[in-house]
């Protein structure tokens, strides 16, 4: 009667072990897929990540491309100006000086006299492409006075439309910088009328 029982447990134990070792193999064999799925994911993950930077590089590339760059020189004066020709600034100044001397009675009574006519500071240029602007700024005679204070609008080829503060259209001599005029005094007519820069607007 022992001999049954033996065998019976014999067989139980021989299908207990066959059915670990199938369930062995099963779980074997899902977890390979599993890693080869993950593998997979893995791959798909390096490539979203080699395409994300590679556009971030483009994109990083053409906001460069789209930065306006700048270029300068220093003589004759300081000018600034923008790669694509929207932008720039021009900044000058002048000093002029008169000097006097007078000799009188053989040079026992020598007089000398020094002033200055003009010290400016000024700055013109573009903005845009299209308005450009002029500001000069004067401190002789112990004051500020501000000269040329101006924008003009150059959209509308061939008319140009200025506001600000400038020299009314009356007299040419009055137009031309002493930077370049021939003779150190303006002539006595545009002395005569009172013809002085004022704010308005012209069109021309």
């Amino acid at each position: 009667m022992k001999r049954p029982v033996i065998l019976g447990g014999g067989v139980a134990f021989a299908l207990s072990a066959l059915s670990s070792a199938a369930s062995a193999e099963v779980s074997e064999a899902q977890f390979q897929a599993v890693l080869e799925r993950l593998q997979a994911v893995e791959s798909e993950l390096d490539q979203y990540k080699t395409a994300a930077v590679e556009s971030r590089k483009a994109e990083l590339a053409a906001e460069a491309d789209k930065k306006v760059g700048m270029k300068y020189k220093w003589g004759p004066s300081p000018t600034f100006q923008s790669d694509d020709g929207q932008f720039a600034l021009h900044v000058h100044g002048r000093v002029l000086t008169d000097f006097g001397h007078v000799s009188d009675n053989n040079g026992r009574q020598d007089r000398n006299a020094t002033t200055f006519r003009d010290v400016r500071l000024g700055a013109d240029g573009t903005a845009f492409g299209d308005f450009k602007y002029k500001l000069q700024i004067d401190f002789s005679q112990n004051q500020v006075d501000i000269k040329d204070a101006f924008v003009q609008y150059t959209g509308w080829d061939p008319i140009t439309i200025s506001v600000g503060n400038y020299w009314t259209t009356n007299v040419l001599d009055k137009w031309t910088s002493s930077l370049q005029v021939s003779l150190v005094e303006p002539a006595g007519f545009s002395e005569a009328f009172n013809i002085q820069r004022r704010l308005g607007t012209w069109i021309t």
